[in-house]
């Protein structure tokens, strides 16, 4: 019986030396796990800032991009309308348009000419001096002699007029 009690004791001994190494490596293991739980928390904590810090500024960005997309878009569309546009003009019908104006500005240009020459030759033909000697002769009229004229025939007219009311 004593062998069988010293292979017992060696079986409980190896049992106790195993439960030690299971709970060294348990120990191990839970140090492992809380140092990632850690690492991960920290992982999403710098996920979360750069989410609060970082997005709204990436969402200005790509909105601003978004509008500038658009705006090259319509750009590009109102290219290609102007390229339709000049690749439509006739460019001889538009130069002889051109030279069309251009005379018919020149005929106005000479016909406005022609008459500011008749109006300045008909200026030239007015007598200014019958016209000064007219408004001397004006100024010699003596007015107080005109308004008792004018006041006389005032006075015989107006009982004439009352006579032929009647």
């Amino acid at each position: 019986m004593n062998e069988d009690n010293i292979k017992l004791e060696e079986l409980i001994a190896l049992a106790k030396d195993h439960n030690e190494k299971q709970e060294k490596y348990r120990q191990t293991m839970l140090l492992l796990a809380k140092c990632v739980t850690v690492g991960v928390c920290a992982l999403l904590g710098c996920i979360a800032l750069f989410v609060f810090i970082y997005a709204p500024k990436l969402n200005n960005v790509l909105t601003r991009v978004d509008a500038m997309l658009e705006e090259g878009e319509t750009i590009i569309a109102n290219a290609e309308k102007i390229t339709d546009d000049l690749a439509a003009i006739d460019l001889e019908e538009t130069m002889e348009n051109i030279n069309k104006l251009v005379l018919q500005t020149s005929d106005g240009i000479t016909s406005s000419v022609d008459t500011l020459n008749e109006v300045s030759q008909t200026v030239l033909k007015i007598d200014f001096e019958g016209i000064n000697k007219a408004i001397g002769e004006m100024s010699e009229i003596n007015f107080d002699t005109l308004n008792k004229a004018i006041s006389d025939l005032s006075a015989v007219i107006e009982p004439l007029a009352r006579l032929f009311k009647r």
